[in-house]
This record gives C-alpha cells, sequence and structure tokens, in this order.
C-alpha cells in the first residue's frame, strides 16, 4: 500500500539545551525510531542587564547557529539564527510564515523569556516524501547542534542572556513491510554560508555545482542594499533579472505579504533580501512542481550577479535536494 496509508505521524520532545553563560554549541543525538520528518525548536530568551550596541541582527542573533548532521559528516541543515529567522522561514510549506508570533526579527533589546522558535525542515515540505531519513537503523546517527551566541556579540554593555532550546521530533512509524516504506535515496540540504563583499558594485556568488537546486536566498550586509540581480548560467545565459520592485512584487504574489514587513525590524527597506525560488514559481509554495528546478550537474557555471551597495557579510543560502550514492 502507499506509505501515507502505512503510517502515521508522532512527535516526541527530546532533552531541553540551555545556552552556556558565555554561548557554545550543544548537542543531542535523535533517537534512533521512525522516519524523521522535521524538528521543531521552541526556543525562549530573556535578555536583562545593560543592552548597548545592539546586533544588527536583532533578537535572531541570540542564536548562532543550528546544524543536523548524519553519522557526524553529512550536513542536511545549517543555517544561522539570523539567516534562518530572515530568509528561511518565509519559504516553508506555503510561505505564510508560521513563526510571524516571535521576536527574533525585534530589535535586541531588555526583554523575556520571550519566542525564537525555529521549524527545521528535514523533509522539502509536510506533505511530499523527499527528505526523509530513516532513524530505525544502526548506520545512522543523526544529531542536532545548536550553538549559541555570545552575549557580548548580541549587545555590548555585558547583559545576560539565558536561552533555552527544547527540540521536538517529528517522524513517521516504520511500515512492517519494507515494500510500504518512502524512497531514501535523496537529502534535502539547506545549506548556509559567508562571504565577503570588498565594496560597492557588481559581486558575483558563484553557486556550487552538482545537485537540484530548490532555491537559494541572499541576505544582503547589514546596512546595505541591491539594486540590480541576475541569475547566470554558462556566462551569458539569463535566467532571471531583477530590480527591487519586481522582487517585492514577486514576494508580494507568491508570500500573500510583501517585503515592507523587514521595514519593523532593525533590517530595513524591500531591497534587504534577495530570493531565487524554482519551488514556488506556481504559487503553491514549497508544495510546487519541479518545473523550474535546476539541475546544476549540467552546468559548467551558475552564479549569482549582485550589484550591492557597499562592503560587508553576504549570507547565502543553499536549498538542494541531494540525490545518494551519486
Amino acid at each position: 500500500m502507499p506509505f501515507i496509508d502505512a503510517t502515521r505521524l508522532r512527535k516526541i520532545i527530546l532533552p531541553t539545551l540551555t545556552a552556556p553563560a558565555t554561548g557554545g554549541t550543544l548537542s543531542v543525538d535523535l533517537p534512533k525510531v521512525g522516519i524523521a520528518h522535521r524538528l521543531d525548536l521552541v526556543i525562549a530568551c530573556q535578555i536583562s542587564g545593560t543592552v548597548t550596541g545592539p546586533n544588527a541582527y536583532g533578537q535572531a542573533s541570540a542564536i548562532n547557529r543550528v546544524r543536523v548532521a548524519l553519522n557526524a559528516g553529512l550536513d542536511v541543515f545549517n543555517v544561522s539564527g539570523p539567516g534562518y529567522h530572515w530568509l528561511t522561514r518565509d519559504f516553508l510549506d506555503l510561505y505564510g510564515d508560521a513563526l510571524a508570533y516571535t521576536t527574533a526579527r525585534a530589535a535586541v533589546a531588555v526583554v523575556g523569556p520571550t519566542p525564537l522558535d525555529m521549524i527545521i525542515p528535514l523533509a522539502i515540505n509536510q506533505r511530499d516524501e523527499w527528505g526523509y531519513i530513516m532513524l530505525q537503523n544502526e548506520q545512522t546517527l543523526a544529531t542536532l547542534y545548536v550553538t549559541f551566541e555570545a552575549p557580548a556579540i548580541i549587545a555590548t554593555g555585558g547583559p545576560t542572556v539565558v536561552t533555552t532550546v527544547v527540540p521536538i521530533l517529528y517522524y513517521f512509524e516504520v511500515p512492517n513491510d519494507p515494500k510500504d516504506w518512502p524512497r531514501f535515496d535523496t537529502v534535502h540540504q539547506i545549506l548556509e554560508d559567508d562571504q565577503t563583499v570588498p565594496g560597492a558594485g557588481l559581486f558575483t556568488y558563484n553557486w556550487l555545482r552538482g545537485n537540484t537546486y530548490l532555491g537559494v536566498y541572499h541576505l544582503m550586509p547589514p546596512a546595505r542594499t541591491w539594486t540590480t540581480a541576475q541569475l547566470r548560467a554558462q556566462q551569458g545565459n539569463i535566467i532571471q533579472d531583477e530590480v527591487p520592485g519586481s522582487m517585492h512584487m514577486l514576494m508580494s504574489q507568491n508570500h500573500n505579504r510583501d517585503m515592507t514587513l523587514l521595514a519593523g525590524g532593525p533590517l530595513a527597506g524591500i531591497n534587504q533580501r534577495l530570493a531565487w525560488d524554482f519551488m514556488g514559481t506556481d504559487g503553491l509554495g514549497a508544495f510546487g512542481s519541479r518545473r523550474d528546478l535546476i539541475d546544476s550537474s549540467r552546468l559548467t557555471d551558475i552564479a549569482s550577479v549582485i550589484n550591492i551597495s557597499g562592503a560587508g557579510v553576504l549570507k547565502t543560502q543553499r536549498r538542494q535536494i541531494v540525490a545518494l550514492g551519486t
């Protein structure tokens, strides 16, 4: 029978992670049970004391990075706290921003405890079977790593920051008959990297090749904006040409809200973000068709060419499907 008729979704709460006073990384192994679907992180952050020089990324900066790794080698999720809340969360499921209630996009201030929750999509969405991870075997070890930011990076002035993370694993029961199992030959990855923009002008971000891209999302350096952008393949083939106004319209059409919502937090303006999104082009968000996905293994060159207003660190997320064993 189909997998959906032979299983059911379950959830289990994992041990709480409490940030060390000076920041640092804590981890928890996912239990060897079922087929992993997603992780929810219930995050509470309390900031007290003196806050000066607040981090430009707002309260999202309390989490330095979240990583989910298989067998201590293959990352399926590796994203910073700011990158998650300013980029990733707007591209989950129906693109409706299920985490709009959090204060992650608010400026750093004396608050708390306040929610900075995160949804970690191990699978491509809540329905389709791309990216499921079989945990119920001795060959797979899946580990969640949470790196808490040092208080001095969140804000100067010596604030006290108390952050806790309660991980919740959503998993499917394993059908008794292996013929009813889903396929496990692909992994859904969201990986973030930082690149230094040396100064104002055109900056070329060269995509790594080999996997199938679902999207690539860019966050401009703090206080920097972009004016023109092209998605270019094979040096001269322009796949997509954008200006801030056209990206603003695209965001409004596919997300049912516009980029001006960013003006409510420390990152302001409709041209702070740039998203090459290949799943949501049919209006169905992460439930969309495969029509516009990009198989980068068939290309010798693909890049984002962005006109950026000044120097700083460009955050980029690559969302892709990786075929295992190839």
